[in-house]
């Protein structure tokens, strides 16, 4: 993407869930990262708090990956998401 326009902002998301990964990210060109599920669980999120402990609960065979879109979603249908079971 760098290559395509050295102006634009480039920013990495997914996967970013600390300090390595974020330098990682910043070595390979990223202006900055988005930092996504990793804090939706802290004190300062403002996502439900069942939602919250249902996160924070959860273990690795709990989420399914899914290609069914999302009827309010701008993600279009070929995407895949991961969905809680």
């Amino acid at each position: 993407m760098r290559d395509l326009d050295d102006d634009m902002l480039l920013v990495a998301a997914g996967g970013i869930a600390d300090g390595r990964s974020a330098a990682a990210a910043f070595a390979l060109g990223a202006d900055g990262v988005w930092v996504g599920t990793r804090l939706l669980a802290s004190t300062e999120s403002t996502a439900h708090s069942e939602y919250k402990r249902r996160v924070l609960a959860a273990g690795v065979s709990d989420t399914v990956r899914n290609t069914s879109p999302d009827r309010n979603s701008q993600t279009p249908p070929s995407a895949a998401s991961a969905t809680a079971r």
